[in-house]
């Protein structure tokens, strides 16, 4: 049996050389260490787990081993770190990986821009046609909304869209950012289930955007509308789409998964969609 005293008095001169190549490497500096001590910092590391797992067997609440727990946890990321990221490497990802990998999905972006624009336009057509049976497709706080504007517009010139007072813009902003953030998700998670999710998501937010237009078109709020939208609307809408494009091309795999496994073809698609997302994510922000 161990004890802790003969644990310490064995390993002590073990656990202040690592704690020396520790403090010698710590941020970047492991690229100035000789390549012997980088071995022996990995050849250390073990040696600290393999005490550490004795000490959690022999006398799991001796200081010791909360001492050495510590050592290990500032000792594994020295050893496991991979190669630092830097600004070349985030250029690189939406210079190249990002564009790159959209071009890759040009079918899948295609559908889901054809869903969402072309339930907008479909949705916004039948609600000129027919504006009192479009009218209850639509929340009463909107309506409310798109009335007043088209009221100050008509009085004033001016919208309550476009002068937002400046208390009311950080929430105003995040408001926006969170609606955005969540349709986007939402859109890019709905691969998981054949890509029907990714589907409603653009048809339904597609529909709801298409009768905004047609009822601030009615309300002579459209040009308040387009300068509000104009704004941010054309990132926010493209990331949209990126993103149901990227949930579809996880649907796809799923039914259509070629000749090679399914899991395969899904792991495939998923990484790419998750570049689709990552790079979406990068714009909306």
């Amino acid at each position: 049996m161990h004890t802790a005293d003969r644990l310490v008095r064995d390993r002590h001169d073990a656990w202040e050389e690592l704690e020396y190549l520790l403090d010698r490497s710590a941020g970047r500096r492991i690229r100035r260490l000789a390549s012997r001590d980088i071995e022996r910092l990995g050849t250390l590391y073990r040696r600290v787990i393999s005490d550490l797992a004795v000490a959690r067997r022999d006398f799991p609440t001796d200081p010791v081993t909360d001492y050495l727990e510590s050592l290990a946890s500032r000792a594994h990321p020295g050893v496991f770190r991979g190669r630092a990221t830097g600004w070349g490497d985030v250029a690189a990802f939406f210079g190249l990986e990002f564009p790159r990998t959209v071009r890759k999905l040009t079918r899948e972006m295609t559908v889901s821009g054809l869903v969402f624009f072309g339930s907008l336009l479909v949705s916004m057509g039948w609600a000129l046609s027919n504006p009192k049976q479009a009218e209850g497709f639509l929340p009463s706080i909107a309506m409310e909304r798109i009335e007043d504007v088209g009221t100050a517009v008509r009085e004033s010139g001016s919208s309550p869209w476009v002068e937002i007072p400046p208390l009311e813009r950080p929430l105003e902003s995040y408001r926006l950012a969170m609606n955005n953030i969540r349709v986007t998700l939402l859109a890019f998670v709905g691969g998981a289930v054949l890509g029907l999710l990714t589907l409603h998501m653009l048809a339904v937010n597609g529909i709801y955007l298409g009768l905004i237009t047609a009822f601030c078109i009615r309300e002579d709020a459209i040009i308040p509308l387009g300068t509000f939208v104009a704004a941010h609307g054309f990132v926010e809408l493209s990331v949209v789409v990126l993103a149901g494009g990227a949930g579809l091309a996880v649907g796809r795999a799923w039914l259509q998964p070629g000749d090679g496994p399914r899991l395969v073809a899904v792991t495939r698609a998923a990484r790419q969609a998750v570049t689709v997302a990552l790079g979406g994510a990068g714009w909306l922000l």
